[in-house]
Formats: structure tokens, sequence, C-alpha cells
């Protein structure tokens, strides 16, 4: 894929990998989203298929441009997905919190009478 990439000067960093990781590494950047390891390494592989299957497009003159355009549309469609997923999770640990209050709070003293009653015995005999 690199002799196919570099020969035709799609790629200008020679190394279609490091031209796509740096985009991705730079969008991420933008949305100021954390680029752990396993994030970049499937952005990058996402990024370098969508190349892969754009590279014989006729129309495309300058192919350096159109894939920096193209990768970062992929990425942000990948940081929305996020961000609509951590406000989802968000709301989640919110209504947890209202149902079930994190904090005990003690029974008032007329729930603890209740409670600890002594028993009826039932001396009235028919």
């Amino acid at each position: 894929m690199r002799e196919r990439l570099t020969a035709r000067g799609l790629c200008p960093a020679g190394a279609p990998e490091r031209f796509v990781r740096a985009s991705v590494l730079r969008t991420l950047a933008q949305w100021e989203i954390a680029p752990s390891p396993d994030l970049v390494a499937e952005l990058t592989q996402d990024g370098l298929l969508a190349c892969r299957t754009r590279r014989h497009a006729p129309h495309i003159q300058n192919f350096p441009r159109y894939y920096a355009a193209m990768l970062r549309g992929l990425v942000t469609q990948h940081c929305k997905r996020l961000q609509r997923e951590q406000q989802r999770l968000r709301r989640i640990v919110k209504i947890f919190e209202l149902t079930f209050l994190l904090e005990v709070t003690p029974p008032p003293i007329a729930a603890l009478h209740l409670v600890f009653r002594p028993p009826v015995t039932d001396t009235h005999r028919q």
C-alpha cells in the first residue's frame, strides 16, 4: 500500500501511516480529546483504509489536501460520537445519583421507636 500511495505523490510525508497519524493527532488536539494509544491506532487504521479506497479517484487533483480534509472529517465524526456517548453517560450517572442517594441519612427518632418497639403480647384471653 505504501508504494501505491507514495508512487503517485499522494502522500507528502512519504509514509502514509505517519501522514494519517499526524492528521489524526492534530484533529484530536483541536477537539481537546486525550489521544489514547488504542484510539489513535483505530483512527489511523480507519484513515489508511479510507485513503486506500479513494486512491484512484480521477477527479482529485491535489491528493494531500483531499486526504487531509477527508481525514479531518472522519476523525471529527468519531469525536462527535465520543462526545454524545460521554453526555449520555453523564446523564445516566446523574440519574443514578438522584435515585440512589450516596449519603446515608439516619432515620428520624420517631421512626426508630417504630422499629425497636417491644413486642406486643396478647394478654387478652377469651
